[in-house]
C-alpha cells in the first residue's frame, strides 16, 4: 500500500509566532506568548459573556420610562440636566459594552471599561470648565453642589507651631493632637498606600514625595494650606504618612508578586464553600506584574521615569491648585470623587506606560509581515491629556490670584536643583554608565 506524501513543512515562522515585547495594546500588539500570557476567560460562564443585545435593552426600557415619567412642570434647567444624565449613561454604558480590554481583567473587564470611560468624562467637564469664564466656572459647580460657588477662607497650618501648649486646658500637646487626629492625615496615609500599589517601586514613590515636599515648600507664599509647621512636614507627612503609607503599599505588592496565581472555573469547583472562595478570590488580580523600572539602564529610560514623575507630582499639586481657583472646600465630596477617579485609572494608565516604556523590538519577525510599531496606551495617553487640561484650567482661572513673587531661596534651590538633575545625569550616562558597560562587555568577552 503505498503511503501518502507527507505534507511539506515550512521553517518559516507564522504571523501568530511572532515574539513581541511588552507593549501598551495586547489586542494589537499581543503579549502573545502563551506562557506568559494571562488566564483565559472563566469556562464560558453566563459574567464572561458580552450581552451587548440584552443590556442596549435594558437601557432602552430605562431610557423610556424615564421619558414618559418626565415631570411636565420642570424647567428647561432641569430638562437640560436630565438630558446631560442621560447623555453620560449611554456614552457609559457604550465604553462598558464595546471598549477594547486591556491589562486589567480582574474582578471584570467590564469595571475597567467603565472606569475608562469615567475617565473621558472627566476629560471632558475639564474642557467644559476650560472655556467656560472664570465666575461662570465657579457657579457651574452649583449645578453638582449648591453650597459651591463661595469665596473660599485662606486656612493654614502654621500659625501656631509650638510642641507644648501648657495654657491649654486639657491637652498641653494640643497643637500636636490636632495635627495628628486630622482625617487628612488618615487620607495621605492611605493615598501613598494605593500610590505603591499603582507604582509598585521603592525608588519612584520617594522621588514623588519628595518632589511634592518641594512643591509645598515653593508654592507656600501662594497657597496658605501649604504653610505648614516643621514638624508637621518632616515628621507627620515624611516619616509618618508617606514612608509608612509607601513599607506597606510595597508590601502588599510583595505579597501579589509571590502568591502563586492558579485560576479555575467556576463550574469546576464541586464544593459551595470553594465556590465562595473562588468568587472572594475575583476580586485579587489575576496575575501581578512587579515594575521594574530600571531608571539607572540608559539616559533614555532615566527621562522617560523622570518624566512620569513630573506628571504624576503635578496631578497630585493639581488638587489644591484646583480647590483653589475653582473655590471647592477641602471638605467637599467633588475632592473625593476626583481622586477616586484618579486613583482608579490612573493605575492602568501607569501600568500601560510602564508597558510602553519597557517595549522591546519584534523578533523573528518573517518577511512580508509589518511588526507593530511602539505605540503610547489610551488610557496612559488619556491620562496624560487630562493632566495638562487640569494645568491649563489652572492657569486660566487662577489669573490675577497668585501674583506675589517667588522668594529667593525657591529660586536659589529649583536652580540648584536643575544643576544637580541635569549635571549629575549627564556625568553619570556620559563616563560612569558608560564606563561600567565597557567593564561589563569585557567580562562577558
Amino acid at each position: 500500500m503505498m503511503m501518502a506524501p507527507e505534507k511539506a513543512t515550512s521553517a518559516e515562522p507564522t504571523p501568530a509566532a511572532i515574539q513581541l515585547g511588552k507593549t501598551s495594546d495586547p489586542a494589537v500588539y499581543g503579549e502573545l506568548d502563551a506562557a506568559s500570557a494571562p488566564p483565559p476567560a472563566d469556562d464560558d460562564s453566563w459574567t464572561t459573556r458580552p450581552h451587548t443585545l440584552l443590556v442596549g435593552f435594558i437601557t432602552l426600557v430605562y431610557f423610556l420610562y424615564a421619558l414618559l415619567h418626565q415631570d411636565p412642570a420642570s424647567t428647561q434647567v432641569d430638562d437640560l440636566k436630565s438630558g446631560v444624565k442621560f447623555a453620560c449613561i449611554f456614552f457609559l454604558v457604550y465604553c462598558v459594552l464595546q471598549l477594547r480590554d486591556g491589562h486589567f481583567i480582574r474582578p471584570h473587564p467590564a469595571i475597567w471599561r467603565l472606569i475608562t470611560g469615567i475617565f473621558i468624562l472627566y476629560e471632558m467637564l475639564l474642557i467644559v470648565l476650560l472655556f467656560l469664564k472664570t465666575p461662570d466656572a465657579r457657579q457651574f459647580l452649583r449645578h453638582y453642589d449648591p453650597r459651591l460657588g463661595v469665596q473660599l477662607p485662606e486656612e493654614g497650618f502654621a500659625e501656631d507651631c509650638r510642641l507644648f501648649t501648657p495654657e491649654h486646658p486639657t491637652n498641653v500637646m494640643a497643637n500636636i493632637s490636632a495635627t495628628f487626629f486630622d482625617r487628612f492625615v488618615i487620607m495621605h496615609f492611605l493615598g501613598w498606600i494605593v500610590g505603591a500599589l499603582m507604582i509598585r517601586s521603592y525608588t519612584v514613590c520617594w522621588l514623588i514625595s519628595i518632589l511634592f515636599e518641594f512643591y509645598e515648600l515653593s508654592f507656600a507664599h501662594w497657597l496658605k494650606n501649604f504653610a505648614e509647621c516643621w514638624w508637621d512636614q518632616v515628621i507627620l507627612d515624611v516619616l509618618v504618612c508617606n514612608a509608612a503609607g509607601i513599607w506597606l503599599g510595597m508590601r502588599i505588592c510583595r505579597y501579589f508578586e509571590m502568591k502563586k496565581y492558579n485560576w479555575v472555573g467556576w463550574r469546576k469547583i464541586p464544593t459551595v464553600s470553594g465556590r465562595a472562595r473562588r468568587f472572594a478570590a475575583q476580586f485579587t488580580p489575576a496575575n501581578w506584574l512587579a515594575y521594574d523600572w530600571k531608571m539607572f539602564r540608559s539616559a533614555s529610560r532615566f527621562w522617560m521615569v523622570m518624566f512620569m514623575v513630573v506628571i504624576l507630582s503635578v496631578m497630585m499639586l493639581n488638587s489644591f491648585f484646583l480647590k483653589t481657583v475653582l473655590w471647592v472646600p477641602a471638605s467637599n465630596s467633588l475632592n473625593v470623587v476626583r481622586l477616586g477617579i484618579w486613583y482608579s485609572a490612573g493605575s492602568y494608565a501607569i501600568a500601560e506606560f510602564y508597558v510602553f516604556m519597557a517595549y522591546t523590538a519584534p523578533t523573528n519577525v518573517p518577511q512580508g509581515v509589518t511588526a507593530p510599531s511602539r505605540k503610547l496606551g489610551p488610557r496612559a495617553w488619556l491620562g496624560l491629556g487630562v493632566v495638562v487640561t487640569e494645568v491649563c484650567l489652572i492657569l486660566k482661572h487662577g489669573q490675577g490670584m497668585f501674583t506675589a513673587p517667588f522668594p529667593t531661596m525657591v529660586k536659589v534651590g529649583w536652580a540648584i536643583a536643575f544643576v544637580l538633575l541635569f549635571g549629575g545625569s549627564s556625568v553619570y550616562f556620559a563616563w560612569v554608565h558608560r564606563h561600567r558597560r565597557a567593564q561589563d562587555d569585557k567580562k562577558t568577552n
